[in-house]
């Protein structure tokens, strides 16, 4: 299966999301600019690519998860 960049992009945004509001923090924006840095470093969405895709929403999940746990 390939990881279409409207799909990871997607995949991004609804991980960012679950952060809830951000003061002064725009997630389309960073969903896009994540999705562009590692298209624009491997230039296709094959293996490598969603490899990335996958441990950057890993990242952002255990980040969110850390945040909401200290200020819920």
């Amino acid at each position: 299966m390939v990881l279409s960049l409207s799909v990871s992009y997607q995949y991004l945004h609804s991980v960012c999301s679950g952060a809830g509001d951000v003061e002064g923090v725009d997630i389309e924006v960073i969903a896009a600019m994540t999705e562009d840095c590692i298209f624009n470093e491997f230039k296709n969405t094959e293996v490598k690519y969603k490899n990335r895709i996958r441990s950057r929403v890993a990242n952002l999940k255990v980040c969110s998860e850390f945040y909401l746990s200290t200020v819920g």
